[in-house]
């Protein structure tokens, strides 16, 4: 946009009787209206316009120079027309029009239009005070009370009618203005001409009358082009915002997450869905992202892991509970908080910043002084009886550490030290100072040194320190991605016992857990958790963590046992948990034992209602049902299970076994398994009184009450000497799906009939409510009718789909398709679209079983345990409403305005909220 400076009017004559200048936000929509009812006021429908006013939307074309242009008008103009408004008050452009205008015009040819807000004149001049909608450029202006008229009423209006009366009446004002006529004489004509207008029409209903059906049928289709126009147009910002929220997921997640919930809002499809669900899955460790009123300086938490408190640049300390929940007030110092610590409870809190130290406890608060004495740091001991204040003397380079009895607020022992960097209390009975000399332990009850080493291994680029909880490791950055961890118990002095990694060099922020086992770094929008090894000996890779700005300079601290963390970045506290698969996943605890190479994963179903869950593990001799509510499992173990879970219409589940298996509460019947393989598909009919099994090729079906066969389709294909029989059966067990060598068979179990042949290369025929997904080896999935008589469509290869079958629920919607490397892809099925990418398990060698809930909402996953190790059970709830939930949850806050704008171009919508 050009910003020429202001020159001359042309000398071109008066074009334009009225410049209409006003704020596009607040009255776009009556500038318009404003800008026909001047013109053609007073005028037949047919005649010319009487006079012509410029508005900046109507009457600007495509020009370069856009303010050139607008001073060329305002200088062929007769009257500047200031809609006035709080929003117009405050825009750079009607202040710029105006400037113009006092320059060049007489003010006596402003004309004020209030649309909102007030305008009162005080003497000689409008009250600044008072007058919300009076531009600056005004003030002064006038040497007497101008004239103004009021459009309020036109908002005001009760009814439609009101409304319009309102606006003929400010109309009939601002025309009789510009036009140089009175206001009853100009309305006078303008009613005549209304009335002759109205017998016209009268005149023209019955010919008009011929054209409705024609006038209805172009109406018609009008609407359905503006329908698909904003269609359109709301599809183009739903994959803008879509795409926006994907790339910045590494980097301000929130934002993601708001942007990505705005696209699916704004257009539920597979793009804006797996947008949504990928920046659920980003970042996994991160839990939420809280955002304080003003920036945070320091932030601490309780030995548990359930609480975070929080020191802001305000004076104030918070408390946060780490898993959601409201904010409470500590305690409040005059001035910025350097410094916080906490009992494990996270109860007892003592802060310093500015000179003033405070100490909360029991929902009282008290100063602590030490005379003569500024406080550097802080420490509390875990049982919240004791604190420690390091302290340098001013003007001396004197440093003393006091302990502080916490019941009375009283310092008990002061004594000299050395200049502290970072300061713990391990317990009531000893304080470790680690400074730039090196570190020392102290007695808190006579302050004597219990051990002292010098370090001279800190180097000139100290960037960072950090002290574990329990005072017995530190460490510290040095310009180098490798960070010593000293002991304060070994008394090893400059040589560093153990050592941690990370691709950080100058890092803004470095924490050790408690036990000292993991250092935590942060720099360049990225934390580096790191474990603690021997020095020199091999580590495995930093966990890193990402979707969040640059923490703030000491804003990073683990808490509990070392599996959670808090940082601090600008106004926000995000929080992390070490040990969280993803945001989308809870884990019940569940029994998949490892089985063996050559075993198959382990086997999931889920009953009818979606309440209940059947693991059986790869070597088919452990079985586990449980409750998706929670709790634990319950067992069953026999050498004598085949395979084949499958749940009646009551509930009740069947399993195949090589011997009968007598009934017990957790099984309600068990089939024999009719051939040397297992079972490898099983259904029950809706009826819940006959069960069709896909058993080593051959298709049979079993009257569910006494086991017997009723019908089968011995070997519809052929299968090699060493091939495992593939196939399954639909939701309602009308067809079954078998593969052999030559591709697969759909057969009809009630008629014993071979409906259809699907030649080729096909490694798993699988059903998706009533339809069958037939995958072929170059990776290309085919989409079937549930005969297999009809291809529905057809998803292109990829070679790392090769083998697996799809899982699926009764559910068209959603499939997920197992990777070559262990991964699982969710899958929109009807566009093909991937959704997400759920990872492998970290252990490659152990096999991943997948069941989706009939619905398809829910996927389940367990992964073999190796070594007796606890077995879990991932729930991952896909459903739009949890995903949306998460999305907000991480984000902790509304998508603004000015976002939407930033990424779309286009006015938002009245409701961002994100809930």
């Amino acid at each position: 946009m050009s910003t020429s400076a202001t020159r001359a009017p042309a000398d071109h004559g008066a074009t334009y009787a009225a410049f209409v200048s006003y704020s596009h936000r607040a009255d776009g929509a009556l500038a318009a209206q404003l800008q026909v009812g001047i013109e053609r006021f007073a005028t037949e429908a047919r005649a010319a316009r009487t006079v012509r006013v410029f508005r900046d939307d109507a009457n600007l074309g495509a020009s370069p120079d856009l303010w050139a242009t607008i001073e060329d008008a305002l200088a062929r103009s007769e009257w500047l027309v200031v809609l006035a408004s709080p929003l117009a008050a405050r825009s750079d452009w009607v202040g710029r029009e105006l400037d113009w205008w006092r320059t060049h015009r007489s003010v006596h040819r402003i004309l004020v239009v209030l649309t909102d807000g007030t305008l009162t004149w005080s003497g000689d001049d409008f009250d600044p005070t008072s007058s919300t909608a009076l531009h600056p450029r005004l003030r002064g202006v006038f040497g007497a009370e101008p004239r103004t008229v009021d459009a309020r009423e036109m908002r005001a209006g009760a009814s439609r009618r009101a409304r319009d009366d309102a606006f003929q009446s400010v109309l009939a004002d601002v025309t009789a203005t510009v036009r140089g006529v009175e206001k009853d004489t100009i309305r006078g004509e303008h009613l005549a001409i209304q009335r002759r207008a109205v017998r016209r029409a009268r005149g023209a209903v019955v010919a008009l009358s011929v054209l409705v059906v024609l006038a209805l049928v172009a109406g018609g289709i009008a609407w359905y082009q503006r329908g698909r126009a904003v269609e359109q147009t709301n599809l183009a910002v739903a994959r803008q915002l879509a795409s926006t929220a994907v790339s910045r997921t590494g980097t301000d997640l929130p934002a993601a997450a708001l942007l990505a919930v705005a696209a699916f809002r704004n257009t539920p499809n597979p793009q804006t869905r797996a947008a949504l669900m990928q920046t659920d899955l980003a970042s996994p460790h991160l839990t939420g992202v809280r955002h304080l009123p003003v920036p945070v300086s320091s932030v601490d938490g309780s030995d548990d892991g359930s609480t975070v408190l929080v020191g802001l640049v305000d004076g104030r300390v918070v408390r946060l509970p780490f898993d959601g929940g409201p904010m409470s007030d500590v305690l409040t110092l005059p001035t910025r908080v350097d410094e916080i610590a906490t009992d494990s409870s996270g109860q007892v809190v003592v802060a310093t910043g500015g000179g003033s130290t405070f100490l909360a406890r029991n929902g009282r608060t008290m100063p602590l002084t030490v005379p003569g004495s500024n406080v550097t740091h802080v420490a509390m001991a875990p049982s919240g009886r004791t604190a420690v204040l390091t302290l340098d003397v001013p003007a001396t380079p004197q440093s003393r550490t006091a302990v502080v009895d916490v019941a009375s607020g009283a310092a008990r022992l002061v004594v000299p030290s050395m200049s502290a960097a970072e300061v713990t209390l391990p317990n009531d009975d000893e304080v470790v100072v680690m400074g730039l000399e090196g570190w020392e332990r102290r007695r808190t009850v006579d302050g004597s040194v219990v051990s002292s080493v010098p370090l001279s291994g800190f180097g000139a680029r100290l960037y960072a320190t950090a002290i574990s909880r329990d005072g017995a490791a530190f460490t510290h950055t040095n310009d180098s991605g490798v960070f010593d961890v000293g002991s304060t118990l070994s008394g090893a002095g400059e040589v560093p016992v153990s050592e941690a990694t990370a691709p950080v060099t100058k890092a803004d922020a470095l924490a050790l857990s408690p036990d000292g086992r993991r250092t935590a770094a942060a720099g360049a929008g990225t934390i580096y958790v790191s474990d603690v090894t021997a020095s020199g000996a091999a580590a495995a890779a930093p966990v890193a963590l990402t979707g969040i700005p640059d923490v703030t300079e000491g804003g990073l601290e683990f808490l509990g046992d070392g599996s959670r963390l808090v940082s601090a970045s600008g106004t926000s506290i995000a929080t992390w948990d070490l040990r969280q698969v993803d945001r989308l996943t809870r884990a019940l605890p569940t029994k998949a034992d490892w089985a063996c190479t050559a075993c198959p994963p382990p086997e999931i179903a889920v009953s009818p209602d979606g309440a209940r869950v059947a693991v059986l593990d790869g070597r088919e001799s452990v079985l586990a049902v449980q409750s998706l509510a929670g709790g634990p499992p319950a067992i069953l173990r026999s050498e004598q299970m085949a395979g084949g879970l499958a749940w009646d219409p009551g509930g009740g589940l069947t399993v195949h076994a090589v011997r009968p298996i007598p009934p017990t509460p957790l099984v309600a019947g068990t089939l024999p398994s009719t051939y040397d393989d297992d079972a490898v598909s099983t259904r029950i009919t809706t009826d819940g009184r006959a069960i069709s099994v896909v058993d080593d090729g051959t298709v049979v079906t079993r009257d569910v009450r006494s086991g017997q066969v009723v019908a089968d389709v011995p070997g519809p294909v052929a299968l090699g000497q060493y091939d495992e029989a593939v196939g399954s059966v639909s939701p309602d067990g009308a067809h079954a799906a078998v593969v052999g060598d030559a591709g697969a068979a759909v057969v009809e179990p009630a008629t014993r009939q071979v409906v259809a042949r699907l030649p080729g290369d096909v490694t798993s025929a699988t059903y998706a409510g009533r339809v069958l997904l037939v995958q072929r080896a170059d990776g290309s999935l085919e989409t079937w009718t549930e005969d297999g008589r009809a291809l529905l469509r057809t998803l292109p290869p990829d070679p790392g789909y090769e083998g697996a079958a799809p899982v699926t629920g009764d559910s068209e919607e959603l499939i997920g398709r197992p990777r070559l490397d262990g991964s699982l892809d969710v899958v929109d099925l009807a566009s093909g679209v991937p959704l997400a990418s759920l990872p492998a398990p970290a252990d490659g060698g152990l096999k991943t079983g997948h069941a989706f809930t009939r619905d398809a909402r829910t996927l389940l996953s367990v992964t073999e345990s190796a070594d007796e190790e606890p077995t879990a059970m991932l729930v991952r709830d896909l459903s739009d409403d949890a995903l949306v939930a998460l999305a907000c949850r991480v984000a902790g806050r509304d998508l603004t305005p000015t976002e939407w704008t930033s990424v779309t171009g286009t006015d938002p919508p009245d409701d961002l909220s994100c809930r």
